[in-house]
C-alpha cells in the first residue's frame, strides 16, 4: 500500500511564506536610495497595512473556503468565469516566472564575485562562472522541489535562520543610536522605483494558495501561517534598517547590493562577510518558494485544457507536477539575463492587476455563494471585501501612473503585450478545444 505524500504543516508552511514574500531585508535598499530614509521607514511601516493585510486577509478566507490546487486561479475562474480566472492566472504565472528569474543570478553574482576575490581569479571570465553557478542553482533548486512540499518547507526553515541571524549579530552589534530623520524630499524622477520596490518587497502573500492542497489541514493553517509571517516580515525589515541609518545616514549609500558594506559600518566587517552570505541564502529561500508556487499554475491550465496535457502530470510518489517545475526551471533559465530595475515595475504591475481580479472574485463570491463554507470569515460583509481593495487599487494607479510620467507610454509595451498574450492565448485553446 502506498503512503500519501507528506504535507505542508503551519511553521514550515508560514516560514515559506517568509521566503516566498521577505528573504530578508535584501532587495529593500533601493526603498532608501529613492526616496530618502524618512518617507522610506513610512512605506516600510504603512504599506504592510494597506497592500499585505488586505491581500493576507482575502488569502485567509478564499483560501480556506477553497483549499483547491491552483489557488487564485480558481476563486477567479469560479467568481467570474474561465476568462477571467486564465487572466488571473496567466498574469501570476508571468510575474513568478520574471521575479524568480532574478534570484539564481543574484545567487551566481554574490557567489561569483566572492570566489574571483578569495581565489585571486582576475583573468577568469567572470560572466562565464556567473552564468554557470546560476545555472547549477537553478538545478539544485528544481531537484528539491521535485522532491515535493516537504522538502521545500525544510529548506525553506533552513534559509530563514540563515537570512535572519546576521541581521540579527547585525542588529546586536550595531546598538541603538539617534537617528536624525531628514524631510522628505521624494524625486519625482525615482518615485516609481522607490514605489515599486518596497511594494515588491510586500508582495507575494497569495501565491502558496495555489499549493492549498498539499497543506495539512489548511482551514487552519493558512491563517495561523499569515499571522506569523506578515509581523516576521515587517520587523525583519524594518529593525536592521532603523539600527543601520545612523551609520549609513545618506540616501546614496544604499544601493542595490549594498547591505553587506552597510552592515560593515553598522557593526564590523565580519558580520557584514555573514550578511553577504546571507545574501546567498536570501536568493536560495526565494528561488525555491518561488518555484514552489509558480510552477503549479502550468500543471493546472494544463488540467483544464489551456496548456498542453503532459503538463498536469503528478508524480504519485511525490505528488508534485514535475513537467511543469522543469518547464518553470527552463523559462528561468532564459530569463535569467534581465536586470532588477528593469524589470521590478513590471512585476508589481502583473502581479497588482491579478491581485485586483482576486478581490473582485471575493466579492463577488460572497454575493454569489453566501452559503459557502468558510473556515476562516473576513468580519462584515461585502461591502468590507470591497473596501479591503481600495488601498492596493490606489497603490497599483500611483505605480503605474507614476511609471507613466518617468518613462513614458513606449516603455510600457513588453507590459501591454504581456497582457494581451494572454488573452491571445486564451482564445486559441478555447477554439482548440472547441474543434
Amino acid at each position: 500500500m502506498k503512503s500519501s505524500p507528506a504535507k505542508l504543516r503551519t511553521l514550515p508552511l508560514a516560514l515559506a511564506m517568509f521566503c516566498l514574500v521577505s528573504g530578508g531585508p535584501y532587495g529593500l535598499e533601493p526603498v532608501i536610495g529613492s526616496l530618502g530614509p524618512t518617507l522610506g521607514l513610512i512605506l516600510i511601516l504603512l504599506i504592510p497595512v494597506i497592500w499585505a493585510l488586505p491581500v493576507a486577509l482575502l488569502t485567509a478566507e478564499l483560501g480556506t473556503a477553497i483549499p483547491e490546487e491552483g489557488g487564485y486561479y480558481v476563486w477567479v475562474r469560479r467568481a467570474l468565469g474561465p476568462f477571467a480566472g486564465f487572466q488571473c492566472a496567466w498574469l501570476s504565472f508571468l510575474y513568478s516566472i520574471v521575479d524568480a528569474a532574478l534570484y539564481p543570478l543574484l545567487f551566481a553574482g554574490y557567489l561569483s564575485q566572492s570566489l574571483i576575490t578569495i581565489f585571486k581569479l582576475q583573468g577568469m571570465d567572470a560572466a562565464w562562472l556567473t552564468s554557470m553557478i546560476a545555472v547549477l542553482h537553478i538545478v539544485v533548486i528544481t531537484a528539491i522541489n521535485v522532491r515535493g512540499v516537504r522538502a521545500v518547507g525544510m529548506a525553506a526553515t533552513l534559509f530563514t535562520f540563515l537570512i535572519i541571524l546576521p541581521f540579527g549579530l547585525m542588529c546586536m552589534r550595531s546598538g541603538i543610536h539617534p537617528l536624525a530623520l531628514q524631510p522628505i524630499k521624494a524625486d519625482s524622477g525615482t518615485l516609481s522605483v522607490g514605489l515599486a520596490t518596497v511594494m515588491w518587497n510586500y508582495l507575494g502573500w497569495d501565491n502558496l494558495s495555489t499549493v492549498s492542497g498539499e497543506v495539512k489541514n489548511p482551514q487552519k493553517s493558512i491563517p495561523k501561517a499569515l499571522w506569523f509571517a506578515i509581523p516576521l516580515v515587517t520587523l525583519v525589515y524594518f529593525v536592521p534598517t532603523v539600527l543601520a541609518l545612523p551609520t549609513s545616514p545618506n540616501a546614496e549609500q544604499w544601493t542595490d547590493g549594498s547591505w553587506p558594506e552597510i552592515a560593515t559600518r553598522a557593526a564590523g566587517s565580519w558580520v557584514g562577510t555573514l550578511v553577504l552570505l546571507g545574501g546567498l541564502s536570501s536568493a536560495s529561500a526565494m528561488f525555491v518558494s518561488q518555484m514552489l508556487a509558480s510552477s503549479r499554475i502550468p500543471a493546472v491550465l494544463a488540467k483544464d485544457g489551456y496548456l498542453p496535457a503532459w503538463l498536469a502530470h503528478v508524480s504519485e510518489r511525490t505528488g508534485t507536477p514535475v513537467r511543469s517545475i522543469v518547464l518553470c526551471a527552463g523559462l528561468y533559465t532564459c530569463l535569467a539575463w534581465f536586470s532588477f530595475k528593469e524589470l521590478i515595475t513590471v512585476n508589481a504591475i502583473l502581479y497588482g492587476l491579478s491581485v485586483l481580479l482576486e478581490f473582485v472574485a471575493l466579492y463577488v463570491l460572497r454575493r454569489k455563494e453566501p452559503g459557502l463554507a468558510r473556515p476562516f470569515r473576513i468580519p462584515g460583509g461585502a461591502w468590507v471585501c470591497a473596501l479591503l481593495a481600495i488601498g492596493p487599487a490606489v497603490l497599483i494607479g500611483t505605480l503605474v501612473w507614476q511609471d507613466f510620467e518617468e518613462q513614458g507610454w513606449l516603455k510600457q509595451r513588453p507590459t501591454a503585450i504581456a497582457i494581451l498574450a494572454g488573452v491571445v492565448v486564451y482564445q486559441f485553446r478555447r477554439k482548440s478545444a472547441l474543434s
